[in-house]
């Protein structure tokens, strides 16, 4: 018969603390260093945005100083209509409209694209851009009739090319709406 081999106490107890030691060892590798590696990581972004913070309030007077100096004021000496709101029923008429100003300037109007996501910025405005061609000398006066229009806000943006058979002008506008 097989004789049974008796095994220590001392060498099962050696077993088991070398399995425990193991179970630890584990639960700081896969649970413990990965979350502290992510506090870390949490930490870092709490000093790059507490620095960010900083570096605001230090620009802030600077970003108030020169938004002030950017309002646009009316010059008192220009004959300008008093401001008045675009209705938006006549939103649909702003082809017959701007094909008007661009006929006493002398310009061949093409289109106009009312820019509808403008529009959700609640802002009161309407940006608009508006296609023109003709000689670039004749876009003179056709600002100066756009600034007869009561509800034109302002001009963002002014684009013109050559092309064949004139100059291809884009305006882009902001219109008030009711």
């Amino acid at each position: 018969m097989a004789a049974k081999v008796k095994t220590s106490p001392l060498r099962s107890q050696t077993w088991l603390f070398l399995l425990l030691g193991a179970v630890i060892l584990g639960a700081v590798l896969f649970g413990l260093y990965p979350q502290n590696r992510a506090l870390g990581k949490q930490e870092e972004e709490k000093f790059r945005l507490e620095a960010d913070i900083e570096k605001q309030k230090l620009l802030h007077p600077l970003y108030t100083e020169l938004y002030q100096k950017a309002k646009f004021e009316r010059p008192a000496g220009l004959p300008l209509p008093p401001r008045k709101k675009l209705p938006r029923d006549r939103i649909g008429q702003l082809n017959a409209i701007f094909l008007e100003a661009a006929r006493q300037s002398g310009l061949e109007f093409e289109k106009v694209l009312p820019q509808v996501n403008s529009l959700n910025m609640n802002t009161g405005l309407l940006m608009v851009d508006v296609f023109l061609k003709g000689d670039f000398l004749n876009l003179r006066k056709f600002v100066v009739n756009m600034a007869q229009m009561p509800f034109v806000e302002h001009l963002e943006r002014l684009n013109v090319r050559r092309v064949q058979g004139g100059d291809s002008i884009q305006l882009r506008l902001w219109l008030a709406l009711e």
